[in-house]
């Protein structure tokens, strides 16, 4: 989503720093192939270590490039860090894209204000309007007054309520507890979970194939900053962010 944004407004260059661990690289990897196709040059394509504490280094080596979009990252962490150190040296280009942590409710915890226009994959929030996900809200959420109750809320939670209703569709299609007859259920099914593009659909070796995250940008709302929906445009809860608007 970031990179079909950065193309939309004309960006020509993509700087990628990650972490050095599978999941991380395997994204920059991933992503590289379909940012040269949008037309688009990765002029910096670094690892790092992982549980580093000063991010400054890494992005120092990308303000040198001058990039129009910087992407990467590994967990919440690195979001956390990769931004504040952004901050320190001044690094503003057009959209930066965290891979995952970026947008939790611990990300703005940490960093407040200044994740104002900083994007990532939003793999759910309470305001989609997609099935389940209001029974979830009212069911889970409203349970509790806000995030500070000091349960962390979040994609991870609706997670595995979404696993429990394909496991329960995948019992009821059976109609008894046969392991063999369920497993080959849980590769057939094709249905609705509330995440963003929320379709439950795997292939042959069960790899997950029909669901994909949305792209959510932190904004200005009331009192602060709130998470928004910006791309796919079926989701879009508001219009991105970019460029990026700086430091103050």
């Amino acid at each position: 989503g970031a990179v079909d944004i950065a193309a939309s407004n004309g960006a020509e260059t993509v700087a990628m720093v990650y972490e050095n661990t599978a999941f991380p690289t395997s994204v920059a990897t991933g992503h590289k192939p379909y940012i040269e196709e949008q037309g688009m040059e990765v002029v910096h394509d670094e690892g790092y270590p992982k549980d580093i504490n000063d991010y400054t280094p890494v992005l120092n080596k990308v303000k040198s490039k001058e990039p129009d979009m910087v992407m990467g990252g590994g967990e919440t962490p690195d979001a956390i860090g990769l931004t504040q150190a952004a901050k320190s040296i001044g690094l503003s280009p057009g959209i930066m894209a965290w891979v995952v942590g970026g947008q939790v409710p611990a990300f703005y915890d940490s960093v407040g204000g200044d994740g104002l226009a900083v994007t990532g994959d939003l793999f759910w929030a309470p305001f989609f309007d997609l099935p389940y996900n209001e029974q979830f809200v009212e069911g889970f959420l409203n349970t509790y007054d806000s995030y500070d109750d000091g349960l962390d809320i979040d994609y991870h939670s609706v997670g595995g309520y979404a696993g429990c209703l394909v496991m329960e569709q995948a019992v009821r299609n059976v109609g008894e507890l046969d392991q063999a007859a369920i497993a080959e259920q849980l590769h057939q099914i094709e249905m609705e979970i509330p995440f963003a593009n929320g379709v439950y659909q795997v292939d042959e070796q069960g790899i997950q194939t029909g669901q994909a995250p949305s792209l959510g940008q932190w904004q200005e709302g009331d009192g602060g900053l709130a998470r928004e929906a910006v791309w796919p445009s079926e989701y879009a809860t508001a219009d991105p962010i970019y460029p990026h608007p700086g430091w103050s």
